[in-house]
């Protein structure tokens, strides 16, 4: 839900309090408030449009698991081997957001150890979204 107009004002001027101060023993400090300042139409999007994500983080966790796993590694000795790791990193994502195993899903798309019927990925895509 949207901000009404008084809380939308009381935001505002508390934004303003906030980013408009100049603090003399930090000049650092002033120039990080101003700079913010400036993008003030941005970083308050969310107060008319409450669907606007509030960080890109989702999309940097999606890519952390990789360049985790590469530094870690120092990469890999092949193409097939990288590919292989982004296709395995790839489902680990894709299974944690459509909230099944891991472990169960290529289990049962090999017929292993008698697991239970997973629908495909793009019928549990579609009935997520």
């Amino acid at each position: 839900m949207a901000a009404g107009p008084e809380e939308h004002a009381a935001l505002e001027a508390a934004f303003d309090a906030v980013f408009r101060q100049k603090v003399p023993t930090h000049r650092e400090l002033s120039r990080l408030l101003a700079r913010l300042y400036c993008r003030k139409a941005e970083l308050l999007a969310v107060l008319d449009q409450p669907a606007v994500p509030l960080h890109t983080n989702n999309a940097e966790n999606d890519l952390r698991s990789y360049v985790t796993r590469r530094e870690i590694s120092l990469g890999t000795r092949s193409d097939t081997g990288r590919d292989s790791r982004d296709a395995c990193l790839s489902l680990l994502k894709t299974a944690t957001k459509l909230d099944i195993s891991f472990w169960k899903f290529p289990a049962d798309r090999f017929g292993i150890g008698g697991a239970q019927g997973i629908p495909p990925l793009n019928e549990l895509v579609l009935k997520a979204a």
